[in-house]
């Protein structure tokens, strides 16, 4: 989902040509963002039948036949970015040769190598994208090289350094033979500069910068503050309010995230199918959440059927499986823990249903495990104080050592929402002395939940160990996620120990 995201929101650019004013292009890109197509075809056709050998024209007619491919994987809408990409393309490299390379033809030039790279990345296409990926890097560097105060180029280096370092550690070898080098932090620091200085592209750097805090670094309230700006801005674009409402749901606020993903599916715009496949995902899964089964069933069966792609096949299948079983229907529940395998391997949540729905294959749900799913269901509706109570009676010699240290588990949550901080440090070492059989997952959680406590309580040392102690696991569900929440635990703490030193 992170990938989809963040490629599907397309780098905008400062204009190379003197003749068209600022302001022009302003109103275009705000036609664009805010999904008024219309308005926008007519601004930027306009460049082109004003400024025919002109190469800023095509380029931003280029952008939303992208980012209609983006949301639906339709080839048509690919070919024509690329017939426009390509004449932006060629008219801004014969200016290059006849005449030279200035600021701001460099940060064009940059900008239509970006698109293209998505563009082929998304086409499978990876050569063509990792080229054109370094061109846009190199075009970016000349732009900042030249004008040091075009801040809107920043945006370049900003996207690279992210995505180089978000390569995985196994191929850092390689890209590092090859000779490309890139740093998240230099990455997150470009964004901010062009968030905080630059003109026409402080929009896309927001949203950028919104998706690295709730997909990579997990701080959430972060990436809801940039999200909440943008859909402010601009409430008509459905991937900035799709956005800011999967950021709400990790937050707990269901009401106002249930709302906006019932918008956009409601919505009758046709050019993003998968914005909506993936809301009614999230519809299915608030209602797994509140326990309304049939309903979260339906959610899901929509999503199986108009998803695009194979992200969260998984685990919707694992869902609807625990929910019919939950409703007596265990033979028919076999039939959706049978095809848990078909998700995304890439994915926490996929992952963690390849392995679960196989378990459940095997053996079904106990009384107890009925028992806690709805316990669950109460932390996800925010009713900390029920939650804990319930637990504490829940929680007996007679669980699983599994589902013994899952509640434990539970319980952290629910004392660090309520800011019980001793409290959790004390279950999560209660957590730890348990012996766990396959929900290995666990142990690392129980050890992030001390470290943030320890953090709260200003036993910043004791943070730092407990951080320490999560690299002697591996191999466990949701990994993804916790390497999230540790770095950002870990900036935090490093941000103390350099202010510290000073």
């Amino acid at each position: 989902m992170k990938i989809i995201l963040f490629a599907l929101f397309i780098f905008i650019n400062f204009s190379f040509s003197q003749q068209i004013s600022e302001r022009s292009i302003q109103k275009g890109l705000d036609a664009l963002y805010n999904f008024e197509w219309e308005k926008s075809d007519k601004i930027f056709n306009k460049f082109i039948e004003d400024y025919p050998e002109e190469p800023v024209g095509y380029h931003y007619s280029s952008i939303k036949p992208l980012w209609f491919y983006l949301g639906s994987f339709n080839k048509a809408y690919l070919d024509t970015f690329f017939t426009a990409s390509d004449k932006a393309l060629n008219l801004a490299k014969n200016i290059e040769k006849e005449d030279s390379l200035t600021a701001n033809l460099a940060f064009l030039l940059s900008s239509i190598y970006s698109n293209r790279s998505i563009a082929n990345a998304r086409d499978e296409n990876y050569l063509f994208a990792v080229w054109e990926n370094d061109r846009m890097k190199y075009y970016a560097d000349e732009a900042l090289l030249l004008n040091e105060k075009l801040y809107d180029a920043h945006i370049g280096p900003g996207l690279y350094n992210l995505a180089v370092s978000q390569i995985p550690s196994s191929l850092q070898w390689a890209i590092k033979i090859v000779g490309i080098d890139g740093d998240r932090e230099i990455g997150i620091e470009h964004l901010e500069t062009v968030i905080k200085k630059g003109i026409l592209s402080r929009v896309d750097a927001k949203f950028y910068l919104s998706q690295i805090y709730s997909r990579i670094i997990i701080d959430y309230s972060h990436a809801e503050k940039l999200l909440r700006d943008l859909t402010n801005k601009y409430p008509r674009n459905l991937l900035f309010r799709m956005s800011l409402a999967w950021v709400e749901l990790e937050e707990g606020n269901i009401l106002s995230a249930e709302r906006k993903f019932q918008s956009i599916v409601n919505n009758k715009q046709p050019e993003f199918p998968i914005l909506k496949s993936l809301s009614n995902y999230q519809l299915g899964n608030i209602n797994f959440y509140k326990g309304k089964l049939d309903t979260a069933i339906s959610f899901y069966e929509k999503y199986l059927q108009t998803k695009l792609r194979n992200d969260y096949e998984g685990i919707t299948n694992l869902n609807v499986g625990i929910a019919l079983e939950l409703s007596g229907l265990r033979d028919s529940a076999l039939i959706f823990y049978e095809e848990t395998a078909k998700g995304n391997p890439d994915l926490d949540e996929d992952s963690f249903a390849k392995r679960k729905g196989q378990i459940l294959l095997e053996d079904s749900l106990s009384f107890e495990q009925r028992r806690f799913f709805f316990l669950k269901n109460l932390f996800k509706e925010g009713k900390y104080k029920i939650l804990i109570d319930s637990l504490k009676s829940f929680i007996s010699d007679s669980l699983s050592n599994d589902l013994k240290a899952e509640a434990y588990l539970l319980l952290n949550q629910a004392y660090l929402k309520q800011k019980k901080y001793t409290e959790v440090i004390v279950h999560s070492a209660k957590t730890l002395d348990i012996e766990i059989k396959n929900e290995n997952w666990i142990r690392p959680y129980a050890l992030y939940y001390g470290a943030l406590a320890s953090y709260h309580l200003k036993n910043f040392t004791d943070s730092q160990l407990f951080l320490n102690l999560i690299s002697d696991y591996s191999d466990y569900d949701f990994s993804l996620k916790l390497e999230g929440l540790k770095y950002a635990l870990k900036r935090k703490l490093d941000k103390l120990k350099l202010t510290n030193s000073k």
